[in-house]
């Protein structure tokens, strides 16, 4: 039973994260290009090749990257721990 919470939550936790990510750092490219190119709307950057490169090569990894983090540091967090009989000093 312990698992299955564990599971659900890392799945969950990846699944908020890598949208969440996904879009965070596709408006963060989007800005930047704007910035580069001196468009003035996002219209202007319809036909940009390196728009559409930044979202394959930095937008996809970064998101799918920061999500295993987000996933794996909620997996550790929803372990349980063993109580320990020791009395720490």
């Amino acid at each position: 039973m312990r698992t299955i919470r564990q599971t659900t939550g890392t799945l969950a936790a990846f699944a908020i994260a890598v949208a969440t990510l996904h879009w965070i750092l596709g408006e963060a490219t989007v800005h930047f290009e704007m910035w580069s190119t001196g468009a003035t709307s996002r219209a202007d950057l319809a036909n940009d090749f390196g728009l559409g490169l930044l979202g394959l090569f930095i937008v996809l990894p970064g998101s799918l990257i920061g999500a295993g983090v987000a996933a794996w540091w909620v997996w550790r967090k929803l372990s349980l721990r063993e109580p320990t009989n020791e009395r720490v000093a």
